[in-house]
């Protein structure tokens, strides 16, 4: 299943080479760490801070979807 404008198999290589090295998929961290964006760094340290899983993303994914 591939969420984003990426080509499938590209996104897969970038998760798996994240996932290699221990650390964020590479085309992430460049937009995680956008100074004009700090209220993506603020979500996610919140949502692992109250344990939020995938059926939370999953709304925020389609939440994120109805915008286009």
């Amino acid at each position: 299943m591939c969420f984003t404008s990426l080509p499938k198999e590209q996104a897969k290589r970038f998760d798996l080479a994240g996932r290699d090295r221990n650390e964020a998929a590479p085309d992430l961290p460049e937009y995680i760490m956008d100074e004009n964006l700090p209220h993506v760094r603020a979500a996610l340290r919140k949502a692992n801070d109250k344990g939020l899983g995938d059926d939370f993303w999953k709304q925020v994914y389609d939440a994120i979807g109805k915008k286009e």
